[in-house]
């Protein structure tokens, strides 16, 4: 009988542990398809980087360890003439959690060492029918962007971008004309409320401000020389060990009023700002600036200061203390 019958001898509730298997795949019997071991196969980097990188403990991941525990490798994976894979890292890492030694592989002649952007481009070729996301999808646009083309489809873009319209309104009894000018390229500055910091299409603000761009011009840069010149004469080591320093201090000064830090512990983690929130804080920040004590506030992150490397520790006891004062009010 089928159904609930059982084998004499075992229980019907009794699962007997699977051993590993590597049952040769049907293309096993394709010339090009041999077996290797695990251990000489080398993940690539730049899967991690185009792709998210492969965490053994995924469900997915396990479900189809157990799946090669049962029924092996059914399709080689695919290497490079110096073992980096470039299809099968997802079966790489199952084959190991279910404890393979060798898999079945492809080997390719083409060497990454050799021919790292050739070697992109493969990989990107290779996995073309994955599930991505949004960003690894756009990773895989840059890596397979021609320059030549791509420039000049921007040409074409900001010369079609590059409009005026003039559209007549009519208030009651007034008539006013309002501009339609969209630039052909923008930055954050052009934006009707620039420190919104909102998503989506921008709103352009009805002033000539629409047309300046972002962060900052590569005028401004070449401007910058002089401090440039200044940093290389103090040392960037010596800075980031003061930046360190006066950080934590700030750190320090602000928990013993208790506002909440919301920049990383971690010295390696953290950059020359601290961030740091409480009620009120937008306010404070107001009144700070009408003292030229120079910062910068941002909702749901709070006041942000950087203790530069001309900055003493006096004027940060100072800045704290002007904090004080204000919420004394």
């Amino acid at each position: 009988m089928h159904g609930n019958s059982t084998r004499r001898g075992k229980s019907a509730t009794s699962k007997q542990p699977k051993k590993a298997v590597n049952k040769p795949a049907k293309k096993d019997r394709d010339p090009k398809v041999r077996h290797a071991r695990l251990s000489s196969i080398q993940r690539s980097p730049e899967n991690d980087k185009l792709y998210r990188p492969v965490d053994p403990t995924d469900p997915d991941i396990v479900a189809l360890a157990e799946s090669i525990r049962e029924h092996g490798i059914r399709e080689p994976l695919i290497i490079t003439a110096d073992s980096f894979i470039v299809s099968g890292h997802r079966r790489f890492t199952a084959a190991r959690v279910a404890g393979l030694k060798t898999v079945p592989v492809i080997q390719l002649s083409i060497r990454r060492v050799d021919d790292l952007e050739g070697f992109v481009r493969l990989l990107r070729e290779h996995n073309r029918q994955r599930e991505k996301t949004n960003a690894e999808k756009l990773r895989e646009e840059v890596v397979s962007i021609n320059p030549t083309e791509a420039y000049t489809e921007l040409r074409k873009y900001r010369r079609s971008a590059a409009v005026l319209t003039v559209t007549p309104l009519e208030i009651g009894d007034i008539k006013c004309r309002k501009s339609g000018l969209r630039p052909a390229a923008t930055g954050w500055f052009g934006h009707e409320k620039p420190f919104a910091f909102e998503p989506g299409p921008i709103r352009y603000a009805d002033s000539r401000w629409r047309m300046i761009g972002g962060t900052p011009a590569i005028p401004a840069l070449y401007t910058a020389l002089a401090g440039w010149e200044t940093i290389l004469e103090a040392g960037v080591e010596a800075i980031r060990k003061k930046s360190l320093r006066q950080t934590t201090l700030l750190r320090s000064l602000v928990r013993e009023r208790g506002f909440s830090v919301n920049t990383p512990e971690a010295d390696h983690e953290r950059g020359g700002t601290i961030c740091f929130d409480f009620d009120g804080a937008e306010a404070v920040s107001k009144a700070l600036l009408s003292r030229d004590m120079l910062h910068d506030y941002r909702p749901r992150c709070g006041i942000r200061a950087s203790p530069h490397f001309y900055t003493t520790d006096e004027e940060l006891e100072r800045f704290v203390r002007a904090i004080d004062e204000i919420r004394k009010r």
